[in-house]
């Protein structure tokens, strides 16, 4: 195998992870929170936060880790990530409570995050022209296939052993991840990487995220006038105004030239 076709699995692997992460979980919902104990959080509630948990770690890092990405090499963020995501899974395999594996849930979203820009990024960086198009259908294609089997790979797991092998079977696809970015892929960074990391931007951007979630799940379990959802929703709302005229912030404005710099998105 060329260093440019394992690169190429690697990233179909890396990011395969991250999508077969976030729909396998559907099917085994039901039997985690009948076998898990929940102190906090109310049974329906506490599914709608392991589910969207994780989508919301991914979401409010996915701009910061295309810069790390550019800025502090391809390789070295993607196995990172790899590396983060591969722990969060096996801790979430021996979560003892929901709200602890509601925490590890947001873990394994923010570690998704740092690999799904990264293998984006070795796609880019591996291949141009035609080969790259190519490349980019087969890393779809891929993606597309995960997120349809994921759903029945659930139901086996945890049919065959347990809702915790929804978690664990992450570990050993890691390793095989990880020795394949070692085996064949090439660090690199983006010559026009240039800048600093805009803190301030990307906590702001987190809180607005996490309060919007957080509220419109308190809202719905427990009602809207409960007041950790009119606490959360303020969160949110309060965020609004570190964008005054709409993209003036670093973290928007940098939106546009890390999608043109093929960082974030193909």
């Amino acid at each position: 195998m060329t260093d440019r076709r394992g690169t190429l699995w690697a990233a179909i692997l890396g990011s395969g992870i991250v999508f077969l992460d976030s729909s396998v979980l559907t099917v085994a919902l039901p039997r985690i929170s009948r076998d898990l104990p929940a102190h906090v959080v109310g049974t329906l509630e506490g599914e709608s936060y392991l589910y969207n948990g994780y989508l919301l770690g991914e979401s409010a890092l996915l701009i910061l880790a295309g810069w790390l990405t550019d800025a502090h090499g391809r390789r070295r963020i993607f196995t990172l990530g790899l590396a983060a995501f591969g722990a969060s899974s096996l801790l979430s395999g021996f979560a003892p409570t929901l709200e602890w594996l509601i925490v590890l849930r947001v873990l394994q979203g923010v570690s998704g995050a740092l690999i799904v820009p990264g293998s984006l990024a070795l796609v880019t960086a591996s291949f141009s022209g035609e080969e790259q198009a190519r490349a980019f259908g087969v890393w779809s294609g891929a993606s597309a296939g995960v997120a349809i089997v994921g759903p029945a790979l659930g139901g086996l797991l945890v049919d065959a052993f347990s809702w915790r092998a929804v978690f664990l079977i992450n570990v050993p696809l890691v390793f095989v991840a990880l020795w394949m970015t070692r085996r064949y892929v090439r660090e690199g960074r983006a010559p026009a990487a240039s800048g600093s990391l805009d803190v301030p931007g990307t906590v702001l951007t987190a809180l607005a995220l996490a309060g919007l979630c957080v509220g419109a799940i308190s809202g719905q379990q427990r009602g809207w006038d409960n007041p950790s959802a009119f606490v959360a929703l303020s969160i949110a709302q309060s965020r609004r105004p570190c964008c005054p005229g709409g993209c003036d912030a670093p973290l928007i404005r940098s939106f546009p030239r890390r999608c043109s710099g093929r960082a974030i998105s193909p």
